[in-house]
């Protein structure tokens, strides 16, 4: 959704669809590091819960921001997001591998079509 939402260019006056999409692809990590139980100890809990607050910290000024603004911290949050899969996926922790290699392309591609979005205007 995300993809296709970035793809076809951003409503002139919101960013907010991709801005709860990077919020609830920074849920993922969490979550899916409780159920492969890989959240034992107070490291990996901080790590994750601090990623998400980042991550939504990002989002939701991104939704507060102007359009232009709120663009370019998509950006930076989802070319974040693809650097912390990109971390996950050489860690093999957290989340299935797989999950994390997708789940980084398809971030990168989205900050890519943001760029794209923003200097088009």
């Amino acid at each position: 959704m995300a993809l296709v939402i970035a793809a076809s260019g951003l409503p002139t006056t919101t960013v907010q669809p991709l801005a709860q999409i990077l919020i609830l692809a920074a849920l993922v990590y969490p979550i899916a590091g409780a159920i492969r139980g890989h959240m034992r100890g107070a490291g990996p809990i901080t790590a994750q819960v601090g990623g998400l607050l980042i991550f939504a910290g990002i989002a939701a000024a991104a939704m507060m921001a102007g359009r232009e603004a709120g663009i370019l911290l998509l950006i930076i949050g989802y070319l974040g997001h693809a650097i912390w899969d990109v971390y996950h996926f050489i860690k093999r922790k957290v989340v299935w591998r797989e999950y994390a290699e997708f789940c980084g392309v398809l971030d990168f591609i989205i900050a890519v079509l943001l760029a794209i979005s923003l200097i088009n205007g």
